[in-house]
């Protein structure tokens, strides 16, 4: 099983605590699909430093470990998660995710996907799928498809978006129905099929 050709060392460079963030993540997958998290310590620690490129593996000796850390994985992520996370600063992230709005040409699903990845680092525990309803409500740029939202009563964020997602759809249709768009599409489909024939 262990076929899989690796990831992609760790991107030095622009921000370093998302970068980080994120080759974690494909890291943490690998080891699993790999079955090499079943493997030593030893061996899954000599992995992340054989896929973590050259300055990683700088960095790595940068760190001092206690006998007690020494091969153990969870140590050796712990001490990379310490260098490239800065201290977060609670109310900052939050400010970021109270004033996101929807930016002109960003889809809807470009737009949730940040709500919720903005919402990850600002603690909101049980208000999470409230707080993110309400923000993408109060910051998608149509104002037609607010006021649609402000009228659905006691939905889940999941539902909200989705009919958020119908009615960006349809209103994307409609364009190309009034620009009669559908209607050439069909007149070309009609043609390629009688041109094959």
């Amino acid at each position: 099983m262990s076929s899989l050709n690796g990831i992609q060392q760790l991107n030095m460079s622009g921000n370093l605590a998302a970068n980080w963030q994120f080759w974690r993540q494909k890291f943490e997958n690998y080891l699993q699909a790999t079955e090499i998290n079943k493997k030593p310590e030893v061996t899954q620690c000599a992995q992340l430093l054989h896929l973590i490129g050259n300055e990683g593996i700088r960095i790595y000796n940068t760190f001092n470990f206690e006998a007690t850390e020494k091969d153990k994985i969870n140590s050796l992520l712990n001490k990379f998660e310490n260098y490239f996370m800065p201290k977060k600063n609670l109310e900052y992230e939050r400010y970021k995710f109270f004033s996101r709005k929807q930016i002109e040409g960003e889809s809807i699903e470009q737009y949730t996907t940040d709500l919720k990845n903005k919402a990850l680092s600002c603690e909101f525990q049980l208000l999470k799928d409230d707080l993110i309803k309400s923000i993408f409500i109060c910051g998608v740029n149509s104002d037609n498809l607010r006021e649609r939202l402000l009228e659905l009563e006691n939905k889940s964020l999941d539902e909200t978006i989705k009919f958020a997602q119908t009615i960006d759809i349809s209103r994307e249709q409609s364009k190309l129905i009034k620009l009669g768009k559908a209607e050439k599409e069909i007149e070309l489909d009609y043609v390629r099929k009688e041109y094959k024939h």
